[in-house]
């Protein structure tokens, strides 16, 4: 990694230098968003969810008690006010060149049971624009380096109420990372690596942020995306490799472990069409390992032995869709959407030696999962009220040895959501003195 930030510098310093001359725009802007968000949710069932329940992901399987009671079968409400978010840009003058430096970050004091600031976005980036042909074409380039969203979460997100976007059929993950755009008129390519933080892969060892150290090299991505008036579409593939374990105790002694890898690859294809009013969006994913995504996924020991194992990626397809309506009031405006999401457990290429061995994100016998959600937002200048309902089911079963799902059951939660979020969002040029 260090490498890597090494040779960033290396390409940054020539545009810097060139950039210092003289100031074509010598304006310097700064930006200052968020919201204040209070948040109401009722459910009918014990889930999986994080940030107080607030972040939704799942229901829980049946619990039986000793008198054959669902013990996971109660519904639970809540009223929290501790989210709020705030988050400054910068922008500097577009210097000879057509060079322009900028930066951002945000956080989020979330909801806990105490009230803490969250980082979520810390990046720099440097924009240039280099003229092509005889007509007179731009090529729009962007290099930025630090913590921002996935590139498969940013490329697009469903309207919801909820904070958890679409989760766990929407991908939704931050990382640090270096990612390239390429910009013509009506094309972007993407390039990035990516590196493990907050949101990883589940491990082995108790160390929960193990792999932001373990990385041998980044998650490498390339997309392509293709716009033109009303709509918008693309695809995205990634690789990634992660180690498992460095070392392990055996009769009470301590070995090293070399050359353990779980190497994993992700297809994602999505697209919007899009008016004043209507927009309608679909998104869907194939992927080995994707619970960095905070998606049901993971891998599976299926070989070695106990000084050096082999691995194999659990592999998922999750798809969600979304249309919504808006109305384009002066002050007075309001948003109705439905969503639907579907995930689908396509179990390991190998089979696990046991069901000890399978590492998944929540839980691992999951054969497949739905979701389906109304939406109506009404907003008022920066002031948005939001209702949603959504019925999440889930099949749970029991746990093939190719960590496919049999002999399944449905398991429902009804979940309904009430926000009161104010926005701002303010920008003002300096002129350099």
């Amino acid at each position: 990694m260090r490498k890597l930030f090494l040779l960033l510098i290396i390409i940054l310093l020539p545009l810097a230098a060139f950039a210092s001359r003289v100031s074509e725009d010598s304006v310097y802007t700064l930006g200052l968003y968020g919201f204040i968000e209070n948040d109401m949710s009722y459910d009918t069932r014990e889930s999986y969810a994080i940030a107080q329940e607030l972040f939704y992901i799942m229901p829980k399987d049946r619990r039986f008690d000793a008198k054959g009671n669902d013990l996971n079968e109660v519904t639970r409400g809540r009223f929290l006010s501790l989210t709020a978010r705030i988050g400054l840009t910068f922008e500097s003058p577009i210097y000879k060149g057509n060079v322009r430096f900028g930066g951002k970050i945000e956080g989020d004091f979330t909801a806990s049971n105490v009230a803490h600031l969250q980082v979520r976005h810390a990046n720099a980036y440097v924009d240039w624009i280099r003229t092509y042909g005889n007509d007179g074409g731009k090529m729009h380039h962007r290099l930025m380096a630090g913590q921002a969203f996935h590139p498969m979460t940013d490329n697009m997100l469903p309207d919801m109420v909820s904070i958890n976007t679409g989760a766990p059929f929407a991908p939704y993950s931050r990382t640090p990372q270096i990612r390239y755009n390429f910009l013509l008129p009506q094309l972007k390519v993407t390039a990035a690596a990516l590196w493990k933080f907050q949101f990883a892969s589940p491990t082995i060892t108790a160390e929960s942020n193990a792999y932001s150290k373990m990385h041998e090299v980044p998650e490498l991505l390339l997309g392509i995306e293709y716009s033109k008036s009303h709509i918008k579409a693309g695809v995205q593939g990634s690789w990634m490799t992660i180690r498992p374990r460095t070392e392990v105790e055996v009769d009470n002694k301590t070995y090293k472990v070399d050359g353990e890898h779980c190497d994993s690859w992700t297809a994602q294809a999505y697209l919007t069409a899009f008016n004043r009013h209507w927009n309608f969006k679909i998104e869907s994913m194939y992927g080995e390992n994707v619970a960095h995504h905070l998606m049901v996924s993971g891998y599976a020991v299926t070989g070695g032995d106990e000084y050096k194992y082999e691995y194999s990626p659990l592999r998922m397809s999750n798809t969600w869709a979304e249309i919504s309506y808006k109305t384009t009031n002066l002050k007075h405006n309001a948003m109705f959407a439905i969503f639907g999401g579907y995930m689908k457990n396509f179990g390991t290429a190998r089979n696990a030696i046991s069901s000890e061995h399978v590492y998944s994100k929540w839980v691992n016998n999951i054969d497949q999962m739905f979701r389906t959600s109304a939406i109506v937002f009404y907003m008022f200048n920066d002031l948005k009220v939001g209702l949603e309902y959504e019925y999440t089911g889930v099949y749970y079963g029991d746990l093939r040895s190719d960590c496919r799902v049999d002999n399944t059951h449905l398991v429902g939660n009804h979940r309904a959501s009430l926000v009161i979020l104010y926005n701002f969002n303010h920008k003002w040029n300096f002129g350099k003195k």
